[in-house]
């Protein structure tokens, strides 16, 4: 018997505040791997490069760390869920967003 997990999500758990400055990612990242593993049974933990250019114009790039999950559907109950971690990662991480990507849609929460 196979099966078949149609839908994931991704959460990019920044290195940097809205400030510049370095956070304890390690923490943020076993947050969401937890979470993620309560909801999905799993995850996949990934490293990256991210990066954007401020207001100044200045390009900005940081240590990304991206934890994805496959579910076989994803649920409203779900959604609420991941937008609601987002949310407390981007208030206490002092972000002007956390990006949230659900089977192929990205949000900035």
């Amino acid at each position: 018997m196979q099966t078949v997990l149609k839908d994931y999500a991704i959460m990019f758990v920044p290195s940097k505040s809205n400030e510049y400055r370095p956070v304890c990612q390690a923490h943020y990242v076993d947050v969401v791997c937890k979470k993620f593993s309560q909801l999905f049974d799993g995850y996949t933990l990934t490293d990256s490069t991210g990066g954007y250019v401020d207001s100044r114009g200045i390009l900005v790039e940081e240590n990304v760390k991206q934890i994805k999950s496959f579910m076989p559907a994803i649920t409203s109950s779900i959604e609420l869920e991941l937008f609601t971690l987002a949310d407390k990662l981007k208030e206490e991480m002092n972000q002007e967003c956390i990006a949230l990507e659900i089977s192929g849609s990205l949000y900035f929460i």
